[in-house]
């Protein structure tokens, strides 16, 4: 007899989640390989508005005081602006035209000052936007201006948005999980109860009838089977029936009735007649060759029993 389980690794259940699941780990990889770009360009496009802005502002501010040499007043500047929590500003040298430094403030190296960043993937390494704009008054250049934007607060923020993805995916995953684990339990629970009943016709329990109180596929094979069953369990009374009429009919006849397979001479069926005849039952009689049989008898001889038959 066949085993009736399914090992779990092989079944339908658990190949409904396992594909789920793929595709939508596979979507969501998308959406949040997406939302980190949104947020990077996000972050471009906010750097590059800072920048803009702060380009006149440190223009407007220091080009005079570099023009008059007021080292004072521009180191005073450039305090205001380091200590300004809108302009974010890390550091910051001023320069002359020669290339000399008039002021600097912040925690920065001038002997080994790092290139200039072009973009916000170039200020990852240490979260701070290096950039220079040239200093002019009547579009004639008189100084330029070393610093560097922190970027610390947006790339938090851009963490902490994704973070917060991560967590919402990982919730989606696993509700996800939870209900198709449930689906694949409903889907598969009535096809268990199929396979019990096949299980049940193979070993000739025709009359086997499932109750599936449900009008969707399932409930049409289980219509099916039931019909399918019930014509099987028809069928079989209807030979039985026929057999039992068959056997009173061959028993009823007067004569002894071999029925024998011409090839090996090995009795299929025989009649009571012919066993009362022989004095054997009809398990003797079908353990016996037709010629072993007849070669026993002594009112009749075997060539003249096999004309007869």
């Amino acid at each position: 007899m066949r085993d009736n389980q399914v090992a779990w690794h092989r079944s339908i259940r658990l190949r409904i989640v396992v594909v789920a699941l793929m595709v939508e780990a596979l979507m969501l990889s998308l959406l949040l390989a997406n939302s980190y770009r949104l947020v990077s360009n996000a972050l471009e496009a906010q750097t590059s508005s800072r920048l803009e802005a702060l380009t006149p502002l440190l223009n407007a501010s220091l080009a005079g005081r570099v023009f008059q040499r007021d080292y004072a007043e521009i180191e005073a500047i450039l305090q205001q602006l380091l200590a300004s929590d809108l302009t974010e500003i890390a550091y910051i040298i001023v320069y002359d035209a020669n290339g000399r430094v008039m002021a600097r403030q912040g925690q920065i190296d001038i002997n080994a000052l790092p290139r200039e960043d072009h973009d916000v993937q170039d200020a990852m390494s240490d979260q701070i936007f290096d950039t220079t704009i040239p200093l002019s008054i009547q579009n004639s250049v008189i100084g330029r201006v070393n610093f560097g934007l922190s970027m610390l607060h947006m790339v938090t923020l851009r963490g902490s948005v994704l973070q917060q993805s991560l967590l919402i995916a990982a919730i989606e995953i696993l509700l996800s999980l939870l209900l198709l684990a449930t689906a694949g339990y409903i889907i598969t629970r009535h096809i268990i109860t199929l396979l019990e009943a096949t299980q049940r016709v193979t070993q000739g329990k025709y009359s086997t009838h499932i109750e599936v109180q449900q009008r969707d596929e399932i409930g049409l094979l289980t219509e099916n089977f039931n019909t399918m069953s019930e014509a099987i369990q028809s069928r079989i009374e209807a030979l039985e029936e026929s057999d039992s009429r068959f056997r009173a009919i061959f028993n009823a006849v007067g004569d002894g009735i071999f029925i024998h397979d011409a090839a090996s001479g090995a009795l299929i069926d025989v009649n009571e007649r012919m066993c009362e005849m022989y004095q054997c039952s009809r398990e003797q009689a079908l353990a016996n060759t037709i010629e072993s049989c007849i070669a026993d008898a002594d009112h009749t001889t075997p060539m003249w029993v096999q004309q007869q038959l």
